[in-house]
């Protein structure tokens, strides 16, 4: 009977050997998971800030709010960055009329959710 006992226990010290080796393969499986997703999130961040200057205000330097595109430079500010003066700020030429760009403050505004969200989201990553 202690035999048969000894036996059982030595079967399950066994199976829970194999079963923590199968937790730990599942770890470092896991892990390194994580590490592509860190990985191409941090991409895809740096993609993101590569296009930030396409809705950056000239004046303010911040991200386009009602973007205003000067003709005939096509320059591009905030509206509330848009001088008095008949210039362009940022290359003197004359401006003959300044127009409000709904597709670009359309896009300055999904920029903006993007980059939160993927910014979120590593941070949450590499929390974890």
């Amino acid at each position: 009977a202690l035999r048969e006992k000894e036996a059982a226990l030595q079967s399950l010290s066994h199976q829970r050997m194999a079963e923590d080796q199968a937790i730990e393969a599942q770890v470092l499986q896991l892990r390194a998971m994580q590490e592509r997703a860190r990985a191409v999130i941090k991409r895809l961040v740096n993609v993101e800030e590569a296009s930030e200057s396409a809705y950056t205000c000239l004046s303010c330097l911040g991200i386009l709010k009602k973007p205003t595109i000067c003709v005939p430079c096509g320059h591009t500010f905030c509206s509330g960055c848009v001088g008095r003066s008949r210039a362009c700020q940022e290359c003197d030429l004359e401006v003959r009329h300044c127009f409000h760009s709904e597709t670009l403050d359309h896009l300055a505004g999904k920029f903006t959710y993007r980059k939160q969200v993927l910014n979120e989201l590593l941070h949450e990553i590499e929390g974890a």
